[in-house]
């Protein structure tokens, strides 16, 4: 999930792992995309959100 302000090459990236993208407005920043993860995660139990800001 990502909002539509993602770059362009992030976008390509994971095209090319076959990842089919959902893109939210992007007025409602990841507040709206995680949101909408968290719709998606129940029809799609095989759904990923990339956490790229939690780092371990």
């Amino acid at each position: 999930m990502y909002f539509e302000l993602i770059f362009i090459e992030r976008m390509q990236i994971m095209k090319a792992f076959n990842a089919e993208l959902v893109l939210t407005p992007k007025e409602q920043d990841m507040p709206g995309a995680i949101k909408r993860y968290n719709e998606l995660i129940k029809e799609y139990p095989e759904a990923w959100l990339p956490k790229q800001f939690e780092n371990q």
